[in-house]
């Protein structure tokens, strides 16, 4: 009987502070959440809405040598992506230098449809959640 009082006191203080448990747990499952992003952008070439990516400006393929786009020609554009969250708002980005630039480039809602989790891939986003948050309570709760 103990025991189970022991659980419901930890369960009412993880309780007391849900959502920033629940920031957490996002947080704590972000690696996989960027992949989500990284993996549409790399291997379907498409924003969060299922429309092509647009190429990049004509100066700059030149500059590149490229005939077609490839956002991971940047590199750092991908490898410095970040998830943050405040007040129940989730964003994506990139602490890449070459964000600014790719902007200008694109006469694009860059931010919202490049970088968000699209709606093919909000299930899986969803349930990592739930996962992390799972994972989060079982080890303040119940260890």
């Amino acid at each position: 009987m103990k025991k189970l009082h022991e659980i419901r006191v930890k369960s009412d203080i993880f309780c007391s502070n849900i959502n920033q448990k629940i920031e957490e747990s996002i947080l704590y499952v972000e690696p996989k959440i960027l992949d989500l992003t990284k993996s549409r952008l790399f291997n379907q070439q498409k924003d969060s809405f299922g429309n092509d990516m647009p190429e990049y400006s004509s100066k700059w393929k030149a500059i590149k040598g490229l005939t077609y786009w490839n956002l991971y020609q940047t590199g750092q554009l991908f490898n410095q992506m970040f998830l943050s969250i405040s007040r129940f708002v989730y964003t994506i980005s990139s602490r890449s230098s070459h964000l600014r630039s790719l902007k200008s480039f694109w006469d694009y809602d860059f931010e919202n449809r490049f970088f968000a989790i699209s709606e093919k891939d909000s299930p899986k986003a969803k349930q990592l959640s739930l996962k992390g948050f799972a994972a989060k309570y079982k080890s303040q709760v119940l260890k």
